[in-house]
């Protein structure tokens, strides 16, 4: 008789990442702003790159008077969904989205000075579970039993948060400068 295993899933554990996000509208409950971690992906060949998803274009690049650089003190609550991933190179959208923010020329380069790390994560419905609230008094149930919600359209709100800082250079007006992103876990 062959036998199968089977997963045994325990309750769900939350973390707290501080991490580049953006501020959206769009999925925010009666007009007001929703938190959500940049939508940042990974490829199989270590590029690092963002899914232009949940208005992040409209929030971010093409937002009236600049594009305003990621936010911070987020305190997302997160569930770890992988394991770490090298990142080799930058993507076009990721490299658009720095341009737009450092108000830099269409070809100016962006370069990898310290490579970092990323890890896949899932952000939970803020009207469920949120940063340091013990508790959320909602209108509906949540969609699951573990408080995650999203489309395929916006990969269930998974994005690859830093677990190993990553610094990029830029030219900007004859100097190098050089950007840090980083992510904060707590609970990890």
């Amino acid at each position: 008789m062959r036998q199968y295993s089977q997963m045994k899933q325990g309750a769900t554990k939350f973390s707290l990442v501080d991490g580049p996000s953006y501020n959206d509208r769009t999925l925010g409950l009666s007009g007001e702003f929703l938190d959500l971690l940049i939508p940042f992906t990974i490829d199989k060949d270590g590029i690092l790159d963002i899914n232009f998803t949940n208005g992040f274009v409209e929030s971010t690049i093409e937002r009236e008077g600049g594009c305003p650089a990621p936010a911070n003190e987020c305190k997302l609550a997160i569930r770890i969904c992988g394991s770490n991933h090298l990142v080799r190179g930058l993507g076009n959208n990721f490299k658009t989205y720095i341009r737009a923010w450092r108000n830099l020329g269409s070809g100016s380069p962006i370069n990898i000075y310290i490579p970092g790390a990323v890890v896949k994560v899932q952000q939970t419905l803020a009207e469920y579970v949120q940063d340091y609230q013990t508790y959320e008094v909602s209108n509906k149930p949540p969609p699951s039993d573990n408080f995650f919600g999203g489309t395929p359209s916006n990969k269930y709100y998974t994005a690859y948060c830093f677990s190993q800082p990553m610094t990029i250079t830029t030219r900007e007006e004859g100097q190098t400068k050089y950007i840090t992103l980083r992510s904060i876990f707590e609970n990890y």
